[in-house]
């Protein structure tokens, strides 16, 4: 991957951000470059999954999906969101399940269990099906600002 010059500039400039990129890719160097490649903020939707998992752990129905309408995500950073969201349950159940293995969203084992204490193993399984589920919905015609209000509802159902 470092002999892309975007990712070689990544990697010097922000080697957090650069790490983000390859634990999101999940050490495929295609998802790498698309995502390096993607016009989309991976960043700022990193901090906004960060956000979401905050607010499944507490929050109702009304702020979850306060969290969608604001966020007035396009088509992309949804699927990314989701992506994100995946990759971070997966973290979450490796610890809770007490596995040994690097993590994808999190930087740090400390953050996953930090992250996960909240949650039950079958409610992060739940969320888990939620967000893979609403990918696979991406890949049709919808709307994102009805997809979003979707995501908060099946997101709402699977944290209660």
């Amino acid at each position: 991957i470092l002999r892309d010059e975007k990712a070689k500039k990544l990697s010097e400039s922000d080697p957090e951000a650069f790490g983000e990129l390859i634990r999101a890719s999940e050490g495929t160097i295609g998802n790498a470059l698309e995502l390096l490649c993607s016009s989309r903020d991976s960043r700022k939707l990193h901090e906004k999954t960060s956000e979401l998992i905050a607010l499944l752990s507490g929050a109702g129905k009304a702020e979850i999906a306060m969290f969608f309408i604001t966020g007035n995500f396009t088509r992309d950073e949804l699927d990314e969101l989701m992506l994100f969201l995946s990759l971070a349950v997966r973290d979450m159940l490796t610890v809770k399940y007490g596995i040994s293995t690097e993590m994808l969203f999190f930087p740090r084992c400390d953050e996953a269990v930090n992250a996960s204490a909240e949650f039950a193993r079958e409610t992060l399984t739940q969320i888990y099906s939620c967000a893979e589920k609403m990918r696979g919905n991406l890949l049709v015609n919808v709307n994102p600002q009805l997809f979003s209000l979707k995501c908060a509802d099946m997101l709402s159902e699977a944290v209660k």
